[in-house]
C-alpha cells in the first residue's frame, strides 16, 4: 500500500512538471501578445506601431514589413528578445493615427494586417549625405572688365575640417555556434579557439576595432551582435541573438564586449540578421552603414512564424538559408555588406548567395580559412569602409542662357591649376583633367584622370572665361536695370566684389561634382551639386536725340513732336520719345540693350523735312528743316504803264540733285485782291502763270534746296523794261522766298504803238480804225456813182 502511494505521489509530481512546461510556453505567447492601452504620438513612426508588440505591416507593394522600436527587448533590453506579432485592434493603432504622426493622408497608408511572426524584420535606412562626406569644392566668378568674367569650378583632395569628415557605422554580427570553440584547421576544440582567432583579429592592435577607430579622417562608431541557436524545451521566442554592444565611439567598450562572447548553440544566420536590422535602426541617420558577419558553418536554425527555432541543428537547412536571405534583403540603404566565412567549415556558396542578395551598394564574400586570410578580410574591409581618398572626380558646368563662351570655343579661354600650400601650378593641357565643351556649348566638363587621386591638400581648379548673352543685354534693358537674380554667398573670387548678394543674372543652371572615395575599381560614385550661384551682371546704352528747327520764321509755333528708336530691320518701334520746347528739344533713349543696330526715325511732321544724322556712340540730332514757299509777285509802272495787263512768267524749278521737279503742290493766287488755293500740277520742272499789277502765285512746301528759275516772256514784255526785285534765281534752303517781278513803261515808242497800256493810245486807234472805214466807204461811193453817169 505505501509503495502504491509512493507510485502516485510520483506520477502527480511528473504529471505537475508536465503540466508547467507546457503551461510556460503559452504564458509567454499571451504575454506577448498584449498591447498597451495607449499610444504616445511621438513614438509611431511611417511604418512601425510602438509599443511592446512589432511586427504590424505597413507596406504599398504587399511585402511583409517589421520593423522594432526603442521599447522592444531586441533593441536594448539585453535579452536580445523580440516581442511576438499579436493582432492590432482599430481602437488602438489605426492606420489613420499612424499617418497623422506623419502629416499624411489616410488614402497614402494602406490598412494593417497582422502580420506572421516568422516574417523578417524590414528596416530601411538612409544613406549618409554625400554633401557630408564630399571633399571641400566650391564655385566662384570673377569679373575682369565690364561684361568679361571668369569663373573657377575647384575640388580640394583632403578634408581639412572636423566638419566635413564621413560619418560611418559598422555593425559586427558574429557567429558564436559552439563551432566557434573548434581550433581554425580542424572540426575539434582546441587552442587556439576559432573565437580565440576573432578575438584578436577584431581587437588586437592593428585589428578591426584599431583600424577603425583609430583613422582620424572618418567619424566611426560601432555596435556588436551575437547569433547562435538552441530549439530545447528551454528555447524562447526570437532568443538566438542579442545586441551584445550597442551604438559606441569607444573602441575599448567594443573591445570588451567582443572578448566576453561565449561560443554555444547552434547557427542561426536568420536571427544574426534578424537582430541586425534591429540595431540598424539605432545607428545615425547620416552615416554610411556596412555590416560584417561572421560564420563558421552553414544555416542550421529559423525562426517559425511562431518566433520559436526550427530546423535540424546540424548539416544544412535549405529553408534556414531562405529565411536568412530573406532577411538581408529587407535590409536597405546600406553602403556595404559583407560576408566571412570563418575556416573551410562555412559554406562559401551560402555565404556568397547572401552576399549578392543584398541591397548594399557593395557586397562581397571573403574566405577566410585560417587567421591570416581572416586578417586580410578585415583589412580589406577595413579599406572599403574607412579609405575615403577622392578620385574618379567630374566637373560639370552647365550654363545659364545668360552666359557663353567667347566665341564659342574654349581655345585660349581656360585654364587648369593646382594649388597646394599657396603656390600654384598651371596644369593646362596636361592629361592629368581633360576639359571640354559640349557641341551647344553650354556644358563645360572637366574629367579628372581615370584612376587619378586627389592630392592632399591640393585644390585643382579650372578657369573658363563667360562673356554675356545676348539675352542677357536684351533682358536687363527690358527690365529697365533690374536683374531677376542675386548672387549667393561665398560666390565671390579672392578680392572679387561682384557676385555675393550683388544682384545680376545666375551664371549657370547646374553645376556638379562626380566623385569616388576607396581604391581604384571599388566604392560607389556620389554627385553632389555646387551650392554657390555666381552672378553676372551687363551694361546698357544711353542714346541722347537732340532736336533742331530750320526755317521757321519767328512766332510760328513748333509742334511737339516723335521720335522713334528702330532695333536692326524691326518694323515697329524699340522705343520713343517726344521732345517739346518744355524740355528744350532734347531727350535720351535710356536702357538701350547692346548687341543691335539702331536707326532713328520721326513721324512724319507736315510742312517740314525731317533729317537725321549722328549714331548710337555719340547720340542723334534730327532737323526740321520747315519746306519753303516760291512765290511770284508782278508790279507795273510808268505813266504808259498798262495796269490791267497780264503778262506771262515761267517758273523753272529742280531738286536738290539738279532733277526737274515733279510733283503735286499746294498754291495760292491772288488776283484783282481776291485768293484762291489749289494743288498744281508740276510737269518737267515747269509752271507758267499769268500775272496782272498786283498778283501774286505762290507754291507751297516744296522740297528743301529746291533751285529755281523766274522768267517772263519775252512777247509778253513787248515795250516794257522788266526788272527782278531779288533775284530771278535761287535755291530754296531756310525760310520762303519771293521774286517780283516789276513791268516799267514811261512814253509811247516814235515807230509807233508799242502798247495799250492808256486810254490816249486806245483813242488814237479807234480814230484811225474810223477814218480807215470812212475812207474805204468815200471811194465805194464814188465809184458806183461814176457808173451812172
Amino acid at each position: 500500500m505505501k509503495g502504491l502511494k509512493k507510485k502516485r505521489r510520483l506520477l502527480a509530481l511528473v504529471m505537475g512538471l508536465l503540466l508547467i512546461f507546457c503551461t510556460v510556453p503559452v504564458f509567454a505567447e499571451n504575454q506577448s501578445n498584449k498591447i498597451p492601452d495607449t499610444v504616445k504620438a511621438e513614438e509611431v513612426s511611417a511604418e512601425t506601431v510602438p509599443g511592446e508588440t512589432s511586427g504590424t505591416e505597413s507596406s504599398t507593394d504587399g511585402t511583409d514589413e517589421i520593423l522594432n522600436t526603442e521599447g522592444s527587448p531586441e533593441n536594448g533590453s539585453g535579452n536580445g528578445k523580440t516581442a511576438d506579432t499579436g493582432a492590432v485592434s482599430d481602437a488602438e493603432v489605426t492606420p489613420e493615427k499612424e499617418a497623422a504622426t506623419e502629416g499624411i493622408t489616410e488614402q497614402d497608408v494602406p490598412e494593417a494586417e497582422n502580420v506572421g511572426a516568422g516574417n523578417p524584420v524590414a528596416v530601411h535606412l538612409s544613406r549618409g549625405a554625400a554633401s557630408e562626406a564630399a571633399p571641400e569644392h566650391q564655385k566662384y566668378i570673377k569679373k575682369n572688365a565690364e561684361n568679361d568674367y571668369t569663373l573657377t569650378l575647384n575640388v580640394k583632395g583632403m578634408y581639412d575640417s572636423e566638419t566635413t569628415k564621413p560619418m560611418i557605422d559598422v555593425l559586427l554580427i558574429v557567429d558564436k555556434s559552439g563551432s566557434m570553440n573548434w581550433k581554425m584547421d580542424t572540426d575539434k576544440v582546441g587552442k587556439p579557439s576559432r573565437m580565440d582567432v576573432l578575438k584578436q583579429v577584431v581587437t588586437g592592435t592593428g585589428g578591426l576595432t584599431d583600424s577603425i577607430f583609430g583613422n582620424t579622417q572618418i567619424d566611426a562608431q560601432m555596435a556588436v551582435v551575437t547569433y547562435s541557436g538552441s530549439n530545447d524545451f528551454l528555447d524562447q521566442r526570437y532568443d538566438d541573438a542579442e545586441i551584445i554592444q550597442e551604438w559606441t565611439k569607444q573602441k575599448d567598450t567594443v573591445n570588451n564586449a567582443v572578448n566576453n562572447i561565449q561560443a554555444k548553440g547552434g547557427t542561426n544566420c536568420e536571427a544574426g540578421l534578424r537582430t541586425g536590422a534591429t540595431a540598424l535602426e539605432g545607428s545615425r541617420e547620416n552615416a554610411k552603414k556596412f555590416v560584417i558577419f561572421l560564420s563558421d558553418g552553414d544555416a542550421t536554425f529559423y525562426y517559425g512564424d511562431d518566433g520559436y527555432t526550427k530546423g535540424p541543428g546540424s548539416g544544412s537547412s535549405p529553408t534556414a538559408r531562405e529565411k536568412a536571405i530573406a532577411q538581408v534583403q529587407k535590409i536597405t540603404g546600406l553602403e556595404g555588406f559583407y560576408t566571412i566565412g570563418m575556416t573551410s567549415s562555412s559554406s562559401s556558396e551560402f555565404l556568397t548567395n547572401l552576399a549578392n542578395n543584398s541591397k548594399a551598394s557593395e557586397k562581397r564574400f571573403y574566405p577566410a580559412n585560417n587567421t591570416e586570410a581572416l586578417e586580410k578580410a578585415f583589412q580589406e574591409i577595413v579599406g572599403e569602409t574607412t579609405e575615403f581618398i577622392c578620385r574618379n572626380v567630374t566637373i560639370t558646368d552647365t550654363l545659364s542662357e545668360y552666359v557663353k563662351i567667347p566665341g564659342g570655343t574654349l581655345t585660349n579661354h581656360y585654364t587648369v591649376t593646382a594649388t597646394k600650400d599657396g603656390k600654384v601650378t598651371d596644369i593646362t593641357g596636361q592629361d592629368t583633367i581633360t576639359v571640354t565643351l559640349s557641341e551647344d556649348g553650354k556644358m563645360v566638363t572637366a574629367t579628372f584622370k581615370d584612376g587619378f587621386v586627389l592630392d592632399k591638400d591640393t585644390t585643382y581648379a579650372v578657369n573658363f572665361d563667360v562673356v554675356p548673352t545676348q539675352k542677357a543685354y536684351d533682358d536687363y534693358a527690358n527690365l529697365e536695370g533690374e536683374y531677376p537674380d542675386t548672387g549667393s554667398a561665398d560666390s565671390d573670387a579672392p578680392g572679387n566684389e561682384s557676385s555675393s548678394g550683388k544682384p545680376g543674372f545666375y551664371s549657370n543652371e547646374s553645376a556638379t561634382l562626380t566623385y569616388t572615395f576607396g581604391k581604384t575599381g571599388e566604392g560607389t560614385p556620389h554627385t553632389v551639386a555646387y551650392v554657390e550661384q555666381p552672378v553676372v551682371q551687363v551694361s546698357a546704352m544711353q542714346i541722347p536725340v537732340t532736336k533742331v528747327w530750320k526755317g521757321v520764321p519767328e512766332g510760328v509755333e513748333k509742334p511737339a513732336v516723335t521720335v522713334s528708336l528702330y532695333q536692326d530691320a524691326a518694323a515697329t518701334p524699340y522705343k520713343t520719345l517726344q521732345l517739346t520746347e518744355g524740355n528744350q528739344w532734347k531727350g535720351t533713349f535710356t536702357y538701350v540693350a547692346k548687341g543691335h543696330t539702331y536707326t532713328v526715325k520721326e513721324e512724319a511732321l507736315e510742312g517740314y523735312e525731317s533729317a537725321v544724322s549722328g549714331n548710337t556712340t555719340n547720340g542723334f540730332t534730327v532737323t526740321n528743316s520747315r519746306k519753303p514757299s516760291l512765290t511770284v509777285a508782278k508790279e507795273v509802272t510808268g505813266t504808259m504803264g498798262d495796269k490791267t495787263k497780264k503778262f506771262e512768267i515761267t517758273i523753272t524749278l529742280k531738286d536738290a540733285k539738279n532733277a526737274l521737279l515733279t510733283g503735286t503742290y499746294a498754291y495760292s493766287q491772288t488776283v484783282n485782291g481776291t485768293t484762291q488755293t489749289g494743288k498744281q500740277e508740276v510737269t518737267n520742272g515747269t509752271i507758267t502763270v499769268e500775272l496782272g499789277h498786283k498778283d501774286t502765285f505762290t507754291l507751297h512746301q516744296l522740297p528743301v534746296g529746291t533751285t529755281y528759275q523766274v522768267e517772263e516772256k519775252p512777247e509778253s514784255a513787248q515795250e516794257y523794261e522788266v526788272e527782278y526785285k531779288a533775284d530771278d534765281n535761287g535755291t530754296l534752303q531756310e525760310g520762303d522766298q519771293t521774286v517780283t517781278v516789276i513791268n516799267n513803261l514811261e512814253k509811247v515808242p516814235i515807230t509807233g504803238i508799242s502798247g495799250m497800256g492808256s486810254g490816249w493810245t486806245m483813242g488814237i486807234l479807234m480814230l484811225s480804225v474810223f477814218a480807215a472805214a470812212a475812207l474805204i466807204f468815200g471811194i465805194v461811193v464814188r465809184r458806183k456813182h461814176g457808173r451812172r453817169q
